[in-house]
Parts: C-alpha cells; structure tokens; sequence
C-alpha cells in the first residue's frame, strides 16, 4: 500500500500537472492520497476533514468542482456518497477513488473500470 502511494507522488513530482494543477487541487489530492486505505477503491472522507486540510470553509459543491479538476488530470474521482444523496445532502461525507494516469484505478495490480463523477 505505502508502495503504491509513493508510486503516485513521484508520478505526480515527475510530470508537468503541477505547474497547472491549482493549489486547491493539489491539497485535496493530498489529503485523499493520506486517507486512502487502498489505491483504486471507493472510499468515503468527511467534508469537515476536507475543510479543515484546505484551510477554508469551501461548499460540498466546490469541493466537487475541485475534485472535477482532478478527474480531468486523471487523478481522483470525487463524487456525494449514497449516504448524502439518500439523507437529502444531511449526511456531510463524499466519496472518492485514486487513480493512475490513465485514469484507470489501480486495484492491486489489476485495472478496473471507475465511474465517472455524477453516476452512481
């Protein structure tokens, strides 16, 4: 597990996506990357952790829209946990997944299809 995070930071250190990912971005990257379990499956974080990280008090939807841009770059998938859609948005946690560069999630080895953000 610790192998596959570090996999993704140099990845990450190696390319250009830093110079054009924005801060935001960057720290939210960071935070899921320390709370993740496990590389390439869905997980669910609390929003307060999120604001708390990023030092201000952002909506779920900005989070999302963050975490959009970081879909784009082929990094994570964020996206309302079935909790929060089911409590009529009174449960505060979201769901994300780390991905590979491809876009792909990494799953012990094995590379498994990650629905896109908004499907569910």
């Amino acid at each position: 597990m610790h192998r596959q995070k570090i996999r993704l930071l140099r990845q990450l250190s190696g390319s250009e996506l830093l110079s054009f990912l924005p801060g935001r971005a960057l720290k939210l990257y960071l935070v899921m990357l320390v709370s993740a379990e496990r590389i390439g499956r869905e997980e669910t974080i609390e929003v307060q952790i999120m604001r708390r990280a990023l030092g201000c008090d952002l909506t779920r939807g900005q989070l999302l829209r963050i975490g959009t841009a970081l879909e784009r770059r082929g990094l994570a998938v964020l996206r309302p946990s079935s909790r929060m859609l089911k409590s009529g948005g009174r449960d505060d946690t979201l769901c994300f997944r780390l991905l590979d560069r491809g876009g792909r999630a990494i799953d012990g080895g094995r590379r498994a299809r990650v629905p896109r953000a908004g499907r569910g």
